[in-house]
């Protein structure tokens, strides 16, 4: 049974040894945090569930363990069990099963598993059979065709280490026999661990970038199902053109279609075409060229045993509409207006994409509002929706959905925002918590590319930070990726009112800089509107770079007065400057957020005064994370008011309490 509530993990010991569990846990953020995988990065765990009963901490205690994998890939649930439902397959009472399991993990982390796969994430498996034909189903579908991972000989499902199978025990043959039973054959790294004195076995394995068939002809993939729980599924024939776009090996929207025509193409989506390049200043050059130039430039068609033919991007682009029904059955596109539950508009058709792009274009301009602010002799309009940040929103949908895999492209408009989704999850490597970050990766090359001759799509690839920016600027939420799946990706672009006055501080800094503010500063300057105080670790998880650069980033806005760092380098945050929250007509606010800081310093100076007898400005530096000139102001403000007295000049200056 599970200890009664209250039960603190300070001060726990495990009994198959190992040290304090409490050391073990800040061990563990500070090991998956030096990775990057943590989306806690900055936290102190120790902290954290140092005041926190286990009761209460339980939750808590299985996410941590879930930092060391990234969300959706379920393995280190299954290596919990049903943890977070409370059943365990054993007890060792009083000791709770997720402490001893977490305890596992962190001793796994310092046998240095983690550096031996160059900081990927962890993921779980046993096997207990010494048939090679189990061994490879979970190397070869389990892992390589989900994702890699590892899979870990010898270890029991409750997490207990049992030892390999004597079957098992010349590891030197496992990487030749796993070659022989994949196609293509599969490399893998295999390790033996000492594990509590028992040997087991870490067979590492990257993600393959094609499919990987047992020598019989399976193919299978893990994949979660909806009570979070694993389970292995084929990949079926059909299903091969979409799992080969997800790796980013095969370009769908370049294949060319053998049934279809010349004739399929549709001359007046041609000069649709020739008047979006006039009108969006796109690649100028394409309307010099002649017709069938012009369907070779965009890869409109392709050359197929000595015949022209259209290519999936040729007909999605100006395609005949009765021709995409039938050539082209999976793409599909829906702009749908709501009012409460009642839908006003209802559009769904098989046009091809620069009819559909002009059509949403009518739609969005017919709902698009616009107010005007003064600022200084200009007025700057602000709308309910940024222009661009649609456009971009949309257009990516449109370019990175699965052409191979049935579903609509959706625009759903709604009171609050603008929902716009599309099938396909992310391309392989992108998640949420790198879209700002990672290089473009679109699933369809030859589209995306056409797209941005054709001047509706962002050049440089970044439509991602044109969708944040559109939004940021006027103080409106960032937008949402949450409603994304494995199958799908979605994003809502919230709407409503601006915020004026936080608009109006971009402004101004914008117009004293002579240049626009970083997508990273407009960020940090909302997520600071926002939530008042945020650390490095939380700021760095938002503009999805590293501690490192981040704290550069940080610096170098409070240096230009849009921010203030406040507390000791380890606990710094960071909040508003008072100069923005004067600009934002909110100076009670600042004195709230910084006015504890201040309390809490003089006390910590005075503590360190009364312990070491003498201090110096240095050592208020060191203690507070303060610069120079605040540690002066703040000893200058002690002695003023009577509780520290100085004593030298200049650099022998020292401080001590008032005695008395």
């Amino acid at each position: 049974m599970p200890p009664a509530a209250g039960i603190d993990v300070q001060g726990f010991e495990d009994p198959h040894g190992g040290g304090n569990l409490e050391d073990d846990i800040a061990d563990l953020g500070l090991g998956v945090e030096r990775h990057g995988l943590s989306p806690f990065a900055g936290i102190s765990p120790r902290r954290e569930f140092r005041s926190k009963g286990l009761a209460d901490a339980g939750a808590e205690l299985v996410s941590l363990v879930s930092l060391i994998e990234p969300p959706g890939f379920g393995r280190t649930q299954e290596f919990l069990g049903h943890a977070g439902a409370g059943w365990f397959p054993w007890s060792l009472d009083p000791v709770h099963p997720v402490l001893f399991r977490l305890h596992l993990n962190i001793q796994l982390i310092r046998s240095g598993f983690l550096d031996a796969c160059q900081g990927r994430a962890i993921s779980w498996s046993w096997e207990h059979s010494s048939a090679a034909e189990d061994i490879v189903d979970n190397i070869g579908q389990r892992l390589a065709n989900a994702g890699g991972g590892e899979l870990y000989l010898g270890i029991e499902n409750d997490g207990t280490p049992s030892g390999l199978h004597k079957a098992h025990l010349r590891l030197d043959g496992l990487p030749a026999m796993v070659a022989n039973l994949t196609r293509p054959p599969l490399s893998v790294q295999v390790e033996a661990l000492d594990l509590q004195g028992t040997k087991v076995a870490r067979i590492c394995v990257a993600r393959s970038r094609h499919l990987i068939a047992t020598s019989d002809g399976r193919v299978l993939r893990r994949r979660i199902r909806e009570d979070g729980q694993p389970e292995d599924v084929p990949i079926y024939p059909e299903e091969f053109l979409s799992s080969r776009g997800d790796l980013g090996v095969l370009d769908y929207s370049a294949l060319p279609l053998e049934s279809a025509a010349l004739a399929d193409l549709d001359p007046r989506e041609r000069s649709r075409l020739r008047q979006l390049i006039e009108r969006y200043r796109g690649d100028q050059t394409l309307l010099d060229l002649s017709d069938d130039e012009l369907d070779g430039a965009l890869g409109i068609v392709q050359n197929l045993d000595g015949h022209r033919t259209p290519t999936v991007t040729g007909l999605v682009l100006i395609g005949k509409t009765s021709s995409l029904s039938t050539l082209v059955p999976t793409h599909e596109v829906a702009f749908q207006v709501m009012e409460g539950t009642d839908i006003r508009v209802n559009r769904i058709e098989r046009w091809p994409l620069l009819r559909w792009f002009e059509h949403v274009e009518e739609q969005f301009e017919v709902r698009y509002q616009e107010e005007e602010m003064e600022s200084g002799l200009f007025r700057a309009p602000i709308p309910n929706f940024d222009r661009r940040a649609f456009r971009e929103a949309f257009v990516n949908a449109l370019v990175h959905r699965d052409y191979a895999r049935l579903g609509m492209v959706r625009v759903l408009w709604e009171a609050d925002g603008i929902r716009i989704s599309g099938p396909g999850g992310f391309p392989d490597g992108v998640t949420q918590s790198n879209l700002l970050t990672i290089d473009p990766t679109p699933r369809n090359p030859r589209l995306a590319d056409a797209l941005k001759r054709i001047g509706l799509a962002e050049r440089s690839g970044r439509g991602v930070d044109r969708i944040f920016e559109g939004l940021l600027r006027f103080g409106r939420v960032a937008p949402d990726y949450g409603g994304s799946t494995a199958t799908s990706v979605a994003v809502k672009l919230f709407g409503g009112q601006a915020d004026l006055d936080f608009f109006r501080v971009v402004l101004d800094e914008e117009k004293r800089r002579g240049e626009a503010l970083s997508l990273d500063a407009l960020i940090i300057l909302s997520r600071l509107r926002h939530e008042r105080r945020a650390g490095a670790g939380e700021i760095s998880m938002a503009i999805q770079r590293t501690e490192a650069s981040t704290r550069g980033l940080l610096e170098r806005l409070v240096e230009s007065g849009l921010i203030e760092a406040h507390g000791s380098a380890r606990d710094r945050s960071f909040t508003l400057s008072g100069r923005i929250y004067s600009e934002l007509g909110q100076s009670y606010a600042y004195v709230r957020q910084t006015g504890v800081d201040v309390i809490h310093q003089e006390a910590m100076v005075l503590k360190l005064a009364k312990t070491k007898g003498s201090i110096k400005r240095g050592d208020v530096m060191d203690l507070c994370g303060l610069s120079e000139m605040v540690a002066k102001s703040l000893l200058g403000r002690l002695v003023k008011e009577g509780r520290l007295v100085q004593s030298g000049q200049k650099r022998w200056t020292t401080y001590q309490l008032v005695k008395g």
